[in-house]
């Protein structure tokens, strides 16, 4: 079960989307290759305007900082080439590690758990 959670968006002019995805399938690619502790990884996009909401989860701490950490740096440049970075959301208590690396992110929003339940998916 994920204990971190996070979600974040990023907008992009429509005839720059393809080159965005291209970077996302990298990342994905790599993530399914060499970071178990990834366990969900999703985009979405809204295509009026063109918003691309990114969703994370992260088996632990560790695994969350191991795999910004671990970011290929020529395609983050890709990416941020085409895209511009909105606010991002983190869902749970985080460490300072976390913090950190997500201070270069730009924004981000931190939520403290209330409530909740949590099921193994089928």
């Amino acid at each position: 079960m994920a204990v971190v959670r996070l979600q974040g968006t990023m907008t992009c002019d429509a005839a720059d989307l393809p080159k965005a995805q291209a970077v996302f399938e990298q990342f994905i690619a790599k993530v399914e290759a060499d970071e178990p502790g990834v366990v969900t990884y999703h985009y979405f996009v809204d295509e009026e305007p063109c918003v691309i909401h990114v969703i994370e989860e992260f088996a632990t701490p560790e695994a969350m900082v191991d795999h910004y950490t671990n970011l290929d740096v020529a395609k983050v440049g890709e990416l941020l080439e085409v895209v511009q970075l909105g606010d991002s959301h983190y869902f749970g208590d985080p460490t300072p590690a976390e913090q950190e690396i997500l201070a270069g992110f730009g924004t981000v929003h931190y939520h403290k758990p209330l409530m909740s339940i949590d099921r193994e998916r089928v």
